[in-house]
């Protein structure tokens, strides 16, 4: 079973390979959202379908790209610097950045990419390789590649900096909970990309809750609590100390600033939150994950890798990370009580489903269509 809880020798070099023989390390798309301020302005973006070139345009009126408008505060040096934003456009030297938010797919979409050939970093490659003193590629689960470096810890991350993880483009996709601290290691020339699925934060804390009492394979110490299940949900977050559901009740808002998770976060935060989402991030919605998952394969250039649609099949469609657990009607009152605690969260959240909606103009041709929401 995948773990989603809260945490739980050839170079690549810098040239990109075709996508077409879905052999692909970095993306070959350079120019998408490369937008100016206009009445009206052009969005050009080259895909290619069926191995022929297709230019789609489309104009939109009386939009002002995100990077120049004013920021409400400073960024994060390092987020600011080594962050692109969402619409300026990809260079061979990025790296992409998930934000894997436990109990919101992100179990799925490591194994997506891992599937379609893409090499990953998480805490996958490492495993047998803690002494090396040098980055490798290794490879797992039936030939998945890996880079030998853990960026789900932030031991991990310092190790990665150390060994130049960055600046050797080997990983194709770092995955990791701590989007300030992975940023710090990129660089201006050596560019990370964020994107997220994001999920409504009282269904994950609830699946959350739920894992956690029937996780018996999880190897980290303090994960499975199997005493969750006689004491049952609506006991526990009356607990005053210890409530990993709830703390400060912005989980999400505390990682991307990087605070700790006891301090009571400011409107001011909530607000620094959302900016950084709202520049420098692609985003997802787990109640919309095939839509999402189309558009993150075309932004980083990756949708016409081979293993695509056979991937897809296995790990996003329908819903391949699916638990048994009992879901809260919406009002209800442990809902209510639930969404109270978190109300820091879910303000991220909402936003996070209001930048979705914004983001599609980005994204021309693309169906609409919702699926369910099919994680655990």
């Amino acid at each position: 079973m995948g773990s989603d809880n809260e945490y739980d020798s050839t170079g690549k070099g810098s040239e990109q390979v075709s996508l077409m023989d879905g052999t692909s390390m970095k993306s070959i798309w350079r120019s998408i959202l490369n937008l100016r301020s206009k009445e009206y302005i052009q969005i050009v973006v080259f895909f290619m379908l069926g191995g022929a070139s297709v230019l789609l345009t489309k104009s939109i009126a009386k939009v002002v790209p995100l990077e120049t408008t004013t920021k409400a505060f400073e960024f994060p040096a390092g987020i600011e610097n080594n962050i692109g934003n969402f619409v300026s456009p990809l260079t061979k030297l990025d790296t992409a950045i998930y934000w894997h938010i436990p109990k919101a797919s992100g179990s799925s979409m490591k194994n997506y990419y891992g599937c379609m050939g893409l090499v990953t970093a998480s805490q996958v490659g490492l495993d047998g390789h803690e002494q090396d003193t040098s980055l490798q590629i290794v490879e797992r689960f039936q030939g998945q590649k890996f880079v030998n470096v853990d960026t789900t810890k932030l031991e991990g991350i310092a190790r990665a900096k150390k060994l130049g993880f960055a600046q050797s483009q080997w990983a194709d996709i770092a995955f990791t909970p701590f989007p300030k601290n992975l940023a710090d290691i990129f660089t201006p020339r050596h560019k990370g990309r964020f994107f997220a699925l994001f999920r409504h934060p009282v269904d994950r804390a609830v699946s959350l809750f739920s894992h956690r009492s029937k996780a018996s394979w999880e190897k980290k110490e303090g994960v499975y609590m199997p005493e969750l299940q006689e004491i049952g949900l609506e006991n526990y977050l009356k607990e005053e100390h210890g409530n990993f559901l709830v703390d400060n009740g912005g989980y999400m808002v505390s990682l991307i600033l990087d605070k700790d998770r006891i301090t009571p976060l400011t409107e001011a935060d909530i607000r620094a939150a959302k900016e950084i989402l709202r520049v420098k991030f692609l985003v997802g919605l787990t109640s919309r994950i095939e839509e999402s998952v189309e558009r993150f394969d075309r932004y980083f250039g990756w949708s016409n890798m081979r293993e695509r649609e056979q991937c897809g099949d296995k790990f996003i469609h329908g819903g391949k990370n699916v638990g048994s657990y009992e879901k809260l009607e919406e009002g209800s009152d442990i809902w209510n009580t639930i969404a109270e605690a978190l109300a820091p969260d879910i303000q991220l959240y909402e936003y996070a489903v209001q930048l979705f909606e914004e983001q599609r103009q980005y994204f021309p041709n693309l169906s609409h269509s919702q699926v369910g929401d099919n994680v655990n």
